[in-house]
């Protein structure tokens, strides 16, 4: 597949020409193929004027370019923000539909407030030994939920920063988790092979479904087929699990669905893919599952058919539902976003700062979270 690569102070060189600081400045641009060589650009502000040949640059509106070759036109999109408050390399994030963000990094350590807000303004703790898994907050935006590489799970309380509750349990590495309706259940994937349902309010694993190999993603789904099943009775306190399954990914590339109200194995599905998920993203009919081997393969939730959507040939970090859209993050500061109906089309999400990895990626409303080392968080809009 072809990739993108545009100059990381593309938007500084814009500013500085649309302000009048400079009359023109020249970038570079260029199309990875195999065959195409960095452009340069001049850009000037009413046009951008290619100095060798081979591409065209062109401004669609503020954030958003399009890169042409005599093969194909590529849609680039630029961060609409960037927040530089931060110095350290993240690992996690989680952003709100108040604005309420967490951050986890490498070393344990948690960032959290508000969007735009001063450094000084915002709350830190000390949560994991080791680098933090996943960060997500409640769904009342008061209480978040944490993971880290200490095979621990944290409640914390935003309003004081107080740990208000500690999971333990697993027996080797956690690798995602997702919570329960509004977040009384959650249950959490570990590299022991051990689905794990928790309660809140105990801090206890009230139940444990063992997947006989490592799981390394979990999803929700809400299947209303199975609303009816009979809830365990020999286990209390289990709140709005009717009709939810646990789609959980596997280290040999199988895809297993638990139903929580019995923990019932209800479905395993060999996809043929032998190597290791990686993440798992949920839309409305379809399940999307990223692979270490560059697959990405879309699974109905109705009729089970297995369908390779990409091949990008390098180990898929991360994938996320937005709208009619599958974003993924690979290699070294690949950020992509693919059409379900069409995805011959892509956009590229551009100006993430030297090649860095993504580590981890969210998505609120419209709005596209990116976060890695040396401090990466930038916002995109698709």
């Amino acid at each position: 597949m072809k990739l993108v690569r545009i100059q990381d102070s593309f938007l500084d060189v814009i500013s500085d020409v649309d302000s009048g600081r400079v009359n023109h400045e020249d970038v570079w641009a260029e199309i990875i193929d195999g065959k195409t060589k960095p452009s340069k650009f001049r850009v000037y502000k009413d046009k951008i004027e290619p100095l060798s040949s081979g591409l065209t640059l062109r401004k669609l509106d503020h954030w958003k370019y399009q890169l042409s070759d005599e093969e194909s036109t590529l849609k680039c999109v630029f961060p609409v923000e960037k927040y530089d408050f931060i110095s350290h390399n993240l690992t996690s994030v989680d952003v709100t539909a108040k604005c309420n963000f967490v951050v986890g990094d490498r070393n344990g350590r948690l960032l959290y407030g508000k969007l735009g807000s001063k450094r000084d303004e915002l709350k830190e703790a000390m949560a994991h030994d080791g680098g933090i898994v996943k960060v997500l907050y409640f769904p009342s935006d008061k209480v978040l939920l944490s993971a880290g590489l200490d095979m621990m799970l944290k409640i914390w309380d935003c309003e004081t920063g107080d740990n208000a509750r500690t999971f333990s349990g697993h027996q080797a590495s956690i690798t995602d988790f997702s919570l329960i309706g509004r977040g009384r259940n959650f249950v959490t994937s570990s590299l022991d092979a051990q689905l794990k349902l928790w309660e809140c309010s105990s801090g206890m694993s009230v139940a444990s479904m063992d997947c006989l190999c490592g799981i390394t993603a979990v999803k929700i789904h809400e299947d209303r087929s199975q609303a009816n099943s009979a809830v365990n009775t020999r286990i209390e306190n289990l709140f709005e699990v009717e009709g939810k399954i646990a789609i959980c990914g596997l280290e040999n590339g199988d895809v297993k669905f638990w139903r929580i109200a019995d923990q019932a194995l209800i479905r395993h599905l060999d996809t043929g893919n032998k190597t290791a998920v990686t993440d798992l993203a949920i839309a409305e009919d379809a399940v999307y599952v990223g692979y270490s081997n560059g697959k990405l393969l879309e699974i109905g939730l109705t009729d089970f058919k297995i369908k390779e959507l990409v091949d990008v040939a390098e180990r898929i970090d991360n994938v996320k539902v937005i709208g009619s859209y599958i974003v993924i993050s690979f290699g070294f500061g690949n950020l992509v976003g693919y059409n379900i109906k069409d995805t011959e089309s892509p956009i590229y999400f551009t100006g993430l700062e030297n090649d860095v990895p993504v580590a981890d990626i969210c998505i609120q409303n419209k709005s596209i979270y990116a976060v890695g080392k040396y401090g990466l968080f930038q916002e995109f809009l698709l």
